[in-house]
């Protein structure tokens, strides 16, 4: 089973753009089809966003089978994702109001 390393978005008390990068090794087949299942949500999320970020400017998005929880905070989209799919983890993000660009030299 491959391995597959990702940027987490959800620390808390960290503004969203800061990253934790995570690495994922599956142990067996389950987890790894359920690590499958999950990344869907997160590509149907980046596939779906110029039309998130216009109706949800400023709210916390939480994704699970492609069907979407607002909150005003993160703890509040992902309990209300994770009420109705509680064997799930939600893929979270934040919309913000306006696009930052962020440039390292």
């Amino acid at each position: 089973m491959p391995e597959k390393v990702f940027a987490d978005t959800r620390v808390k008390g960290v503004d969203s753009m800061a990253l934790k990068l995570i690495k994922i090794e599956p142990k067996n087949e389950e987890q790894y089809q359920q690590f499958l299942i999950d990344d869907k949500d997160s590509i149907w999320f980046s596939d779906h966003y110029e039309q998130i970020k216009e109706k949800y400017k400023g709210k916390y998005i939480a994704v699970i089978n492609e069907e979407i929880f607002i909150g005003n905070t993160i703890e509040e989209a992902e309990s209300k994702a994770k009420a109705k799919y509680p064997d799930r983890e939600p893929f979270v993000d934040h919309i913000h109001y306006k696009q930052r660009i962020l440039i390292f030299s």
